[in-house]
């Protein structure tokens, strides 16, 4: 179970690392990175340079953008698009087709992905304790059982009991 889980994780980290590097690449190719999610009317990221700063940033037309501020923000955002908790706030911009393509791609597959690891959670969670999910099965059966050939409900009451019994031995 825990290396699903840190497999879960990785998978995660992985892809968020690709998601803001699509990004990061995206906005880099755009003739005005203003008009990408890097700019005033969007994330803001896309800032002028202050007084007495002689340092151009990673992208054209971005002076005031450093890298690891760049990357941390397209990282931010691509956590919160793969698990759905956000992020498409202010994505895609309505001045770039070409990032509305992207980002629609990238919402779903990131779904996809997200479906995977809940559903990887889920069957962790699940099935962690075999003997327990083997006890609710037969329990089930017998309730079955019991309806389908109309048992008395004094000898249901001991058929259950016998198999609460049977369940505290075993675990």
């Amino acid at each position: 179970a825990t290396l699903t889980m840190m497999q879960c994780a990785v998978v995660l980290a992985l892809a968020a690392h690709w998601y803001a590097c699509i990004m990061g690449l995206q906005a880099s190719f755009h003739g005005d990175p203003q008009s990408t999610w890097l700019g005033d009317q969007y994330y803001g990221y896309c800032i002028p340079l202050q007084e007495g700063q002689a340092k151009p940033g990673p992208l054209r037309g971005c002076p005031g953008l450093d890298l690891g501020t760049f990357y941390l923000g397209a990282l931010s955002w691509s956590f919160m698009v793969i698990t759905g908790t956000g992020g498409t706030d202010f994505y895609p911009s309505i001045e770039s087709n070409f990032e509305t393509i992207v980002v629609t791609i990238l919402v779903i597959v990131g779904a996809l992905l997200w479906t995977q690891v809940l559903a990887t959670f889920c069957d962790v969670a699940t099935n962690s304790n075999p003997g327990m999910t083997a006890f609710r099965q037969t329990l089930d059966d017998l309730n079955a059982f019991i309806t389908e050939n109309q048992i008395p409900h004094s000898m249901t009451l001991k058929l259950r009991e016998y198999l609460h019994q049977q369940k505290d031995m075993q675990l």
